[in-house]
C-alpha cells in the first residue's frame, strides 16, 4: 500500500510540474501559409521557445508581417455609430469585476514566430502564448494581445479601453496607471463590453470596470503587478509600432518599479476575484 501511494504521489507531482504546464496553453494556432517550408528557428531558450528579445527576421523582427496579428487597414478604432448607440443604452454604473485564471506554477507561455497565426478563445487573455519580441512600455495607438501578453509575462500591467468609453474615465485611468508603474501598456481594445468598457490586465487576472475608483486601481496594481514567470525583468521591449509615448520611471519609485503607486499613501486590501 505504501509503494502504491508513493507511486501515485510521484505521478501526481510529475503531472503538476511537467505535463500540466506543458499542455496548458489555451491559444489556438495555425500556420499562416500551410504550404510554406518550416524553418528551424534559432536561438531557442531553455524552455524550447524562440529566444525572447532576439531580433530574427526569419522569426520576429517587430516590423515585418505585422498584418498576421491584425490588419491595420480594417481595424476601426473609432467609436462608430452602431457602437455609440449600444454604449448610449447602458444606464448606471456596474461594479468592478475581477476574474483570475488558474495557472500551473511552472507554466511558461509559448513563443510563436510570425509564420504562425495566434487566436485567443478568451475575450481578455491573461497568460497565453505570444510573440518573442515584447512592446516597449508606454501608450500606443494600438498594440495587439499577441504582443502585450509578453509584457504581462514580464510583470507589466496593461490598460485597455474601448473607443466608446467615456473619455473622462479613460483619462483618469491613464493618469493613475502612468503614476503607478513604469512597466505599463495602454491601448484601445475592441474586446470590452458596453457594461464595462475599461480593464486592467496582469499575469492571470483582469479587472473590468465601468468607472474608475482610485483605490480599486491601486489595489489591483499593488497585488497583481510584477507577477508572471519573468515578472522581475525590467528590460524594455523591442516592438514599437504605434507607440505614442514611451513610459517613464514613476516619481517616487525606480526602474524596477520597487514602489508601486507611490503617490497613494493609504493601505489597500487584496481584491477578491469572482
Amino acid at each position: 500500500m505504501g509503494a502504491a501511494r508513493f507511486a501515485f504521489a510521484a505521478l501526481f507531482f510529475y503531472y503538476i510540474c511537467c505535463i500540466w504546464p506543458a499542455t496548458f496553453s489555451k491559444e489556438i494556432t495555425e500556420p499562416v501559409d500551410p504550404k510554406a517550408k518550416r524553418v528551424d528557428y534559432r536561438p531557442m531558450d531553455k524552455n524550447g521557445r524562440p529566444m525572447m528579445g532576439y531580433i530574427n527576421p526569419d522569426c520576429d523582427d517587430g516590423k515585418r508581417r505585422l498584418n498576421v496579428d491584425y490588419d491595420a487597414r480594417k481595424l476601426d478604432l473609432s467609436c462608430g455609430y452602431h457602437d455609440a448607440l449600444k454604449f448610449s443604452f447602458v444606464t448606471g454604473l456596474a461594479p468592478p469585476k475581477l476574474t483570475c485564471d488558474i495557472i500551473p506554477p511552472h507554466y511558461h507561455p509559448p513563443h510563436y514566430c510570425m509564420d504562425t497565426r495566434i487566436k485567443y478563445p478568451s475575450r481578455i487573455p491573461t497568460f497565453e502564448g505570444h510573440r518573442p519580441l515584447w512592446p516597449r512600455y508606454g501608450e500606443y495607438d494600438y498594440v495587439p494581445p499577441q504582443r502585450w501578453l509578453h509584457s504581462i509575462e514580464h510583470g507589466a500591467v496593461v490598460m485597455l479601453y474601448h473607443p466608446c468609453a467615456r473619455w473622462g474615465h479613460v483619462q483618469k485611468l491613464r493618469t493613475l496607471v502612468k503614476n503607478c508603474i513604469r512597466k505599463h501598456i495602454i491601448t484601445p481594445y475592441l474586446g470590452l463590453t458596453p457594461k464595462r468598457p475599461l480593464a486592467l490586465v496582469s499575469w492571470g487576472c483582469r479587472l473590468e470596470m465601468s468607472f474608475v475608483k482610485t483605490a480599486d486601481v491601486v489595489a489591483f496594481i499593488r497585488y497583481f503587478a510584477l507577477n508572471g514567470p519573468e515578472g522581475h525583468l525590467a528590460t524594455d521591449g523591442q516592438y514599437s509600432w504605434g507607440l505614442v509615448e514611451g513610459a517613464s520611471v514613476v516619481k517616487g519609485s525606480d526602474f524596477q518599479d520597487s514602489n508601486l503607486c507611490p503617490f497613494y499613501k493609504q493601505r489597500v486590501t487584496k481584491p477578491r476575484a469572482e
